[in-house]
């Protein structure tokens, strides 16, 4: 039985008569009326008696009545998952994070992602830590990744795990072996700074200032490729997460040294989606994987 016609009889049997019923439900009167009378022939029944001012539901029609708004309340329950259903056959998901996470644990969800569900396209974006919320709030991404400092109401972290911010040298550096180091202990030693497109090290530089330190930085760079390669081959240590560093970290050629400073060491990355926006189960099955990894990336 159509939904719509359901809706009709359930429309009319509020309002008490069918022509009241047409304007509320944006359709003719008499089209409303030949539905009805449709129906009542293909029931064999009378679902109104027709009064000179309105009609009433007889005791068929309440029995239709109550049957169609159970039913309609399921349609409503059934079209976000047959829309789920939909979403994973096909579609894209885009994804704005920072270039760290870039590296190593963004494609082990995209690996993991698209192995599970191969039909999905997915885009991915590298914005500055600052700009990936707004790149959700405005539409531009789906679900974006960075630290949870520049979280806002427009959007909702689902998921964020433990990022300090730490020391990272080759494996011959004279500074391996030390469970931690302060900002001081590296003040001496050539650096790569990372810095954001206005030129400052959104992070670092007021610590720096405030702790009134000068680091021995030899290159400026935003790209993260460049800094990896010049620790790796010993030209300078840097201060970044662990993250964008994972492959060489877990090959034994770079090391990770806790940073001791309360600052740098209580940074989180998160998983955000839009407050005010539904996701589809495309999205909400990336964001269950993201957490896996997430999960085994902090632990590891």
């Amino acid at each position: 039985m159509h939904s719509i016609v359901l809706r009709y009889v359930i429309e009319v049997a509020k309002q008490g008569s069918i022509r009241k019923a047409g304007p509320v439900l944006n359709v003719a009167s008499s089209a409303v009326n030949r539905q009805i009378i449709k129906l009542e022939e293909e029931l064999g029944v009378r679902l109104f008696d027709r009064l000179p001012d309105g009609v009433v539901l007889t005791a068929a029609g309440k029995l239709l009545v109550d049957h169609a708004n159970r039913t309609l309340q399921e349609y409503e329950k059934l079209r976000p998952q047959i829309a789920n259903v939909r979403a994973l056959q096909a579609g894209n998901i885009a994804i704005s994070c920072i270039d760290s996470l870039n590296m190593s644990l963004v494609p082990e969800i995209i690996r993991r992602y698209r192995a599970e569900y191969p039909n999905i396209s997915l885009t991915i974006r590298q914005d500055p830590a600052n700009e990936v919320v707004h790149a959700v709030e405005e539409g531009l991404a789906d679900i974006g990744l960075t630290f949870t400092c520049f979280e806002r109401n427009s959007v909702r972290p689902v998921k964020d795990i433990r990022s300090p911010f730490g020391v990272l040298v080759n494996s011959d550096h004279p500074l391996v072996g030390n469970p931690s180091v302060s900002l001081e202990d590296i003040a001496s030693h050539p650096s790569v700074k990372h810095y954001h497109p206005t030129g400052q090290n959104m992070f670092l530089d007021d610590v720096l200032a405030r702790e009134r330190i000068r680091l021995d930085s030899v290159v400026f760079t935003n790209s993260m490729y460049v800094a990896k390669m010049l620790v790796e081959n010993g030209t300078a240590l840097g201060i970044y997460i662990k993250y964008g560093f994972w492959d060489l970290i877990r090959a034994g050629r770079v090391v990770f040294l806790p940073l001791d400073n309360d600052t740098m060491s209580s940074y989180r990355i998160a998983a955000f989606i839009p407050s005010n926006r539904f996701i589809n189960a495309a999205e909400q099955a990336f964001v269950k994987i993201a957490s896996q990894v997430m999960d085994e990336y902090e632990g590891d």
